[in-house]
């Protein structure tokens, strides 16, 4: 059997593990249905094997032509040719130039970090998760969103600049505990990018999809040097949930703690995160600096949602 190029971990196998409870949450949220795959599982398909009870088909994606060839060899020894499609390629590009079926579950393992500017200094990764979202908004599907990244210290300057603008937004809404909030995340959580990543990633889904998708942010895990996401976007018909971010929803990511792998424990990571807690209801008015903004700049996060 191929044996993947990057080694299989204890702290793999228990996100899998958690993963396919989330996986089957929203599969019931969908009445029981089976879901439609698209991701990178590499050479022995764990992700796909770990959770073939959800899937009805998979779309499986992959750069390198051994290893596609090596996933061949797994689809065929675990008898799942059927309803499959291989495609040997970037995953960024073909997110953002393929014209791709719906689907239900996206589990994403990016090679780099978070933003991973290309030479030209576009941003790669958020240009490529904004066209997975939109897509499924035209095609109006709800879906599950699994994303690891890798740690890159490189992108720090970004990150910061972008929660600060948030900040600042954030300002303008009535809530006790948003200085200490966000000061932890910029200085004291370590390492620090983990928390920074924790507000950029899931805050550049949530707005990519407005105002479309009921957004939930379910959680996010720490290990050696990656951070994983899981999201879960709901399809809303029309414009109901209006085109602002949403300070509750903001607000909910900025106080969400990380979860940490070490051996086969998952404990939230210490010390607390400072939880921020709203003087007034969700619906009152709020700035639309970050929705205008987010439309101006596709090339980096620093200061601006990248789009």
């Amino acid at each position: 059997m191929p044996i993947n190029p990057f080694p299989d971990s204890t702290a793999k196998q228990i996100l899998r593990i958690r993963d396919a409870g989330d996986i089957g949450d929203f599969s019931g949220y969908l009445g029981g249905a089976k879901l439609k795959y698209f991701g990178m599982p590499s050479a022995e398909m764990l992700d796909v094997l770990e959770w073939r009870k959800h899937i009805s088909s998979f779309t499986a994606v992959e750069i390198d032509p051994d290893i596609c060839s090596d996933i061949e060899t797994t689809i065929l020894y675990n008898h799942l040719d059927q309803n499959h499609k291989l495609i040997c390629g970037d995953v960024c590009d073909v997110l953002v130039n393929t014209r791709l079926d719906k689907y239900e579950l996206f589990n994403l393992d990016f090679y780099g970090g978070f933003i991973n500017k290309r030479k030209d200094g576009s941003a790669s990764n958020p240009l490529a998760i904004e066209h997975l979202v939109k897509r499924q908004a035209d095609l109006k599907g709800s879906f599950i969103l699994i994303m690891t990244f890798n740690l890159r210290d490189n992108d720090k300057v970004e990150y910061e600049d972008y929660i600060k603008q948030l900040h600042k937004v954030l300002k303008g809404y009535r809530a006790i505990g948003i200085d200490d909030n966000i000061d932890f995340h910029l200085s004291k959580g370590k390492p620090s990018n983990v928390y920074k990543l924790k507000i950029c990633v899931p805050t550049k889904v949530y707005v990519a999809g407005l105002p479309h998708y009921d957004f939930s942010f379910r959680r996010v895990y720490h290990y050696k040097t990656f951070v994983h996401f899981v999201l879960e976007m709901r399809y809303v018909e029309g414009e109901a949930l209006g085109q602002i971010p949403r300070p509750d929803i903001l607000i909910d990511i900025l106080n969400k703690p990380v979860l940490n792998i070490e051996g086969k424990h998952v404990r939230e990571r210490t010390p607390n995160i400072p939880q921020i807690m709203a003087e007034t209801h969700a619906s009152t008015s709020f700035p639309s600096n970050l929705r205008d903004q987010s439309k101006t700049d596709s090339k980096s996060v620093g200061g601006k949602l990248t789009k």
